[in-house]
């Protein structure tokens, strides 16, 4: 049995759904430029990973002003967009918080989107801490983001559980010494599980949860079992 002292999650595929508005994007910016993007591009250097990171790997040709407006469009493209939950995420967060648990939330989007997300999910006050890439030098698959969500909350990496949808998400939460459920379906799954997971989830609508006297007890539709303690 896992002991957790507090649960992260990521935003953006965990949260919220928007891997088909990330599709959208970065294939209309590709295709402008008459740039291919295979499912490995996406899954290793886009979902999850930091924009310039992105912009790093998949189109080093790029003048810094051809970055920058990049960078912009993202920008005007996100601050259009309605979000909707993964389904079922707002009850399991609403479970934990209201049972005393710890939460962070973890992403490698920006802290005015993480704004316009907690709005429009009506999601304010659920998260104890939050860790946005301006927070930090690394983006994921590098540890730093999630060693810094769990030191503000007063544990270490491999005291919490991570929620996370990519690749680089899995790398960074299992580099932290944490355990890791992965929300994906489709063939991603077996990706993600060779990462070294512990579960994966097709939605939070598969992860049973009751209150304890001095935990909550979790299981996901994997069996994976564990507690988190309450505050």
């Amino acid at each position: 049995m896992f002991l957790a002292r507090a649960v992260l999650f990521d935003m953006d595929g965990v949260v919220i759904d928007t891997r088909q508005s990330v599709t959208d994007f970065w294939q209309a910016v590709a295709g402008e430029h008459h740039i291919t993007l295979t499912d490995d591009d996406f899954d290793r250097h886009i979902h999850g990973v930091p924009l310039a990171a992105t912009l790093r790997s998949l189109f080093p040709g790029f003048s810094p002003e051809q970055a920058a407006a990049v960078i912009d469009r993202s920008v005007r493209y996100e601050r259009g967009l309605q979000y909707t939950e993964v389904a079922g995420v707002t009850r399991f967060l609403k479970q934990l918080k209201d049972a005393g648990c710890q939460t962070g939330l973890v992403t490698s989007g920006t802290r005015w989107k993480v704004e316009d997300v907690l709005q429009q999910l009506q999601l304010d006050g659920r998260f104890d801490v939050i860790v946005t890439a301006g927070d930090i030098e690394r983006g994921k698959p590098d540890p730093a983001c999630y060693l810094a969500a769990a030191r503000k909350l007063g544990a270490l990496g491999a005291e919490c559980v991570v929620f996370e949808d990519s690749i680089a998400g899995v790398r960074a939460a299992r580099a932290a010494g944490a355990a890791c459920v992965g929300v994906q379906t489709g063939g991603m799954v077996e990706m993600i599980n060779a990462e070294g997971v512990q579960a994966v989830i097709p939605a939070f609508t598969s992860i049973e949860a009751w209150v304890e006297p001095s935990t909550v007890r979790v299981r996901t539709s994997d069996d994976f079992v564990f507690d988190v303690s309450r505050t």
